[in-house]
């Protein structure tokens, strides 16, 4: 009799249209165990006649055809030592937010010489951020619509000295309103991160308020910068504001061939933040068959690779991010049949590593339970390593 070792939630918001889609399973040696398709709003059980124990590996694949025409596209995403009777939810990651209705239309001026340049400057909501639509000299202007579900919106910006300062407005009235940075207040901590001279450089912090839980894309965007291409620069100063609970903080210094990162959610980071060469491992082979590291000694990783080129007089593009903890597990090792039938000349050989992004502090198990088991997210702090 057959006994169940997996099973997957389709919830009925998950989005599959335009796209083909399949659920693969394999074991840690790399071999076929199940494949089957699903829509929203399926259940699938996946059960043997053959005892499956350990853990296998879970691949969530999608093909949409010419789209546009004689585009063919397929989107793999792995993850390598799932446990054996697992039940996975598959839905959208993406917050909802209610239908807007906009009340009034504001404008916002900021005149002072001493503020640095518009990419310094922002203002956000709690779902939404901008950067300065208009500058002139010694003036940065921000245009936006106030509605039913926006009320609040919090601005920071970047003094010539590379100081941070904010401003929260709190359900102000349509129309036009300008400020100097005389208007705008210190943070009350800053926290100051250095890493070596690098080619570009990120930051973006977004401020929780209390009861308010961690999901993509919400959060009022506290400090934001991007250094741009080339631009050789080794720290930054991030304000944090004792009017919000918690915080999410993700910093990037990206170098030739590696980048380091950190990122956080919790309250105010205690410590100074240090970038540099927080986790020494190199890339040992690329290939999507051999793939290895110098070191197992990160908690979890995510590697991606790819290839594009006609095949059967189609243009195919394939996309593969294989998600995993330290522990040895291999990748499929045949491609779907549904893939191979159709371009036998296809070989998953070919495909070319983009990038494989090593990640400690945090665990693979969390990863997969906040993705597919509802786990809420919790204060964490994780660092980071690209390598190219």
């Amino acid at each position: 009799m057959p006994v169940k070792y997996f099973e997957v939630q389709v919830d009925p918001s998950y989005n599959t249209q335009p796209y083909d889609n399949w659920i693969i399973l394999h074991n840690k040696d790399g071999n076929l165990l199940s494949v089957k398709p699903f829509e929203a709003g399926d259940n699938l059980v996946f059960d043997s006649t053959v005892i499956i124990s350990g853990k296998i590996g879970v691949t969530i694949a999608s093909f949409r055809a010419n789209s546009p025409p004689n585009y063919n596209e397929y989107t793999f995403e792995s993850f390598l030592g799932e446990d054996v009777n697992a039940k996975w939810t598959l839905k959208n990651m993406a917050p909802y937010f209610p239908l807007e209705v906009t009340t009034g239309t504001l404008s916002v001026n900021i005149i002072d010489p001493q503020i640095g340049s518009p990419f310094d400057a922002q203002i956000s909501s709690n779902h939404w951020w901008l950067t300065v639509q208009d500058k002139e000299e010694g003036k940065l202007t921000f245009g936006f619509d106030k509605t039913t579900t926006t009320k609040d919106f919090f601005i920071s910006v970047v003094d010539n000295e590379d100081n941070p300062h904010y401003i929260f407005l709190h359900d102000p009235a349509p129309g036009s309103s300008s400020f100097s940075l005389s208007d705008f207040k210190d943070y009350d901590k800053i926290v100051n991160v250095n890493f070596d001279p690098s080619h570009t450089s990120y930051v973006m912090v977004r401020g929780y308020e209390r009861g308010q839980l961690y999901t993509p894309y919400t959060g009022y965007l506290t400090d934001g910068f991007f250094s741009g291409f080339n631009v050789q620069k080794s720290s930054y100063k991030i304000g944090y504001t004792d009017g919000f609970a918690n915080y999410y903080t993700w910093i990037y210094a990206g170098y030739e061939d590696y980048g380091f990162g950190y990122e956080s959610f919790g309250p105010a980071p205690s410590l100074d933040i240090d970038l540099k060469n927080q986790i020494a491992i190199t890339l040992s082979n690329k290939t999507y068959y051999n793939f290895a590291l110098s070191s197992t000694d990160y908690s979890w990783r995510s590697s991606s690779w790819g290839q594009t080129g006609i095949l059967n007089g189609e243009m195919v593009s394939t996309s593969w991010v294989v998600k995993s903890g330290s522990e040895p597990f291999a990748n499929l090792k045949l491609l779907p049949k549904f893939i191979s039938d159709r371009y036998p000349e296809y070989s998953l050989s070919n495909l070319t590593h983009h990038t494989t992004q090593l990640y400690q502090g945090t665990s693979f198990e969390d990863h997969i339970s906040q993705q597919f088991k509802g786990a809420i997210v919790g204060p964490y702090v994780q660092l980071s390593k690209q390598l190219f």
